[in-house]
């Protein structure tokens, strides 16, 4: 159940591509904020096409999804990286808080009169 509740608390945010050269004819990319192993992605390419993937390695021209799928960094016309977002998470734990004091006082209430009730 927490973490169904917390999948609720992410968002993706915005991962901007620099390209760089290291040397005659060999560019790379400079990913900011950074792209790790493990990382979510939401992708879009200059085709058109896009899609979500698992990052299983990062290279200095392509991202490699869990699947095998390659994505050329130069092809990308979108990144973005999903994060957990500390705002929606505060308000879903607070959020939480409040409807489980309303329950239990509810209920509280509900045992009172059922036992004031039966004594009368």
């Amino acid at each position: 159940m927490a973490a169904f509740s917390l999948a609720g608390c992410t968002t993706y945010h915005d991962v901007a591509l620099q390209q760089k050269e290291a040397g005659l004819n060999s560019p790379y990319y400079l990913l900011q904020p950074p792209v790790y192993v493990g990382d979510q992605l939401k992708y879009g390419l200059k085709d058109g096409s896009g899609g979500e993937l698992t990052v299983a390695k990062v290279e200095p021209k392509d991202i490699v999804a869990d699947s095998g799928k390659i994505i050329p960094l130069a092809e990308l016309s979108f990144l973005q990286r999903k994060d957990l977002s500390t705002g929606k998470t505060a308000a879903l734990v607070g959020g939480g808080a409040v409807a489980t004091t309303a329950i239990v006082f509810v209920a509280g209430i509900t045992i009172m009169a059922a036992g004031i009730a039966a004594s009368a």
